[in-house]
């Protein structure tokens, strides 16, 4: 038995490990995209990024200096690097998944295999699978939100007001607009 110091073989090649079909042409990016160590450190991220204390609490993420722009730069380098090894199996790059794709059915399905042992269970998602009505209104809403404040170049953030601009080389906003897409 595995938990009482034995070992744990997992021949990656057998269909139970699969987390698409193997008739699927983004099953050729299975090395990639199952890679514990690329999963880890994502997950990694959204923990040092968004943590569970009370917004103002000095051990708050939201003190880290940059940490927005931490959180667009970490997330435009994974998916530029998916973009790369996309390529690199014969695949077209990603496409935009925008509020026009929101309602449209997400083909092929996707089952994780998390569920056993100590995380919690992630459902599979059966192909076709649409986002909830409810979900995409407010999305949509929050999106309008954030458009309006690019386009006035200014967010309101809790009470205060963050001026977005890029001056002399630096980009002023960045790392406030990461957190609220973060959030």
């Amino acid at each position: 038995n595995w938990a009482r110091g034995g070992e744990l073989e997992i021949d990656w090649n057998q269909e139970k490990y699969w987390t698409l079909h193997k008739s699927e042409p983004d099953s050729r990016l299975w090395y990639f995209n199952e890679d514990p160590l690329i999963n880890s450190n994502h997950f990694h991220w959204h923990q040092l990024l968004s943590n569970s204390e009370q917004l103002g609490h000095n051990s708050h993420s939201s003190n880290l200096d940059r940490r927005g722009e931490m959180f667009y730069f970490i997330h435009k380098q994974i998916l530029s690097r998916i973009n790369a090894e996309r390529l690199s199996v014969g695949l077209n790059i990603t496409e935009p998944f925008g509020p026009d794709e929101w309602s449209r059915p997400v083909y092929p399905g996707y089952d994780s295999k998390l569920g056993h042992g100590a995380v919690d269970k992630y459902e599979a998602r059966p192909a076709g699978a649409s986002m909830f009505r409810s979900d995409q209104r407010q999305l949509k809403r929050d999106l309008a939100s954030l458009e309006f404040a690019i386009d006035q170049m200014e967010m309101k953030l809790g009470g205060n007001r963050v001026r977005m601009g890029y001056w002399n080389g630096v980009d002023f906003g960045i790392s406030e607009l990461g957190d609220v897409m973060e959030s």
